[in-house]
């Protein structure tokens, strides 16, 4: 016993030493409502995270195309599957067309190389044809343009495509070819 009183007055000694006022010696924790508060917290924000994740979920129809410049083949996904996303290939095939460590600078550089390029394969294209004659077949204008390359010839009117071109207008003298916003006139 006198091992035991002993013992006490030595933790009373240094708590006295460490703690010099008496109201931090008697206080005590109530583990029951700590648990509670706890287990509330927790259940709120279960119930929060849960209702949040199944009332966010992305819809497509909410997004306006208008407000961003995207390719057509995004456009075409977007208007074929509202509320539906797409299949895990799509997003990878958009993903590898990027390289987030090339600069803007050099993918600007490369676009316009590309767009020069393309502008004179069409450039070119529209050289190898030439405009055989116009003719009225019921009242619409109709166009032959032979395509000197393959000796081939095509009969045409507005609005068709000829290869990668669309034809804008036919009139008495002249045909205009037109692709991406350019336009080629035939004589």
């Amino acid at each position: 016993m006198k091992f035991l009183n002993s013992y006490i007055e030595l933790a009373k000694t240094i708590t006295k030493f460490f703690f010099k006022k008496k109201e931090l010696l008697h206080f005590h924790f109530n583990f029951d409502s700590i648990n509670k508060i706890i287990i509330f917290f927790s259940v709120f924000a279960s119930l929060f995270l849960g209702l949040n994740f199944f009332l966010s979920k992305p819809c497509l129809e909410e997004f306006n195309p208008a407000l961003y410049k995207i390719d057509a083949d995004v456009k075409h996904s977007i208007v074929k599957t509202p509320c539906v996303l797409d299949s895990l290939s799509f997003y990878l095939k958009e993903i590898k067309k990027r390289d987030i460590f090339t600069s803007l600078k050099v993918v600007q550089k490369k676009q316009k190389a590309e767009l020069q390029e393309k502008k004179e394969e069409i450039t070119n294209l529209v050289k190898s044809f030439s405009l055989v004659g116009i003719f009225y077949q019921e009242g619409v204008a109709q166009a032959m343009i032979k395509d000197k390359d393959i000796n081939k010839t095509y009969f045409i009117k507005e609005k068709d495509k000829l290869k990668q071109l669309e034809v804008k207008t036919i009139s008495a003298d002249k045909v205009i070819l037109e692709h991406g916003g350019e336009e080629w006139e035939l004589r």
